[in-house]
């Protein structure tokens, strides 16, 4: 019984993780890749995605810092 009470919890930490991280999606198309993953129960495929993002914002940021510096 502790097992499986402990498996459930497990689920529900996934799935409230989940809830998060669409919630912080910004666009449409994002929600619906992220909603996508949720459904299928995916949850490796929703954190790479959400990963490949943040690591895209913070290239760009540092391309706009290394720009302002040279001025």
């Amino acid at each position: 019984m502790e097992k499986r009470i402990s498996r459930l919890e497990e689920k529900m930490e996934e799935l409230l993780n989940a809830v998060r991280i669409i919630g912080d999606a910004g666009n449409r198309r994002e929600r619906n890749v992220l909603q996508y993953a949720v459904n299928r129960r995916q949850f490796d495929h929703m954190v790479d995605f959400m990963c490949r993002k943040h690591e895209a914002v913070d290239e760009r940021l540092l391309k706009l810092e290394s720009k302002l510096q040279d001025k």
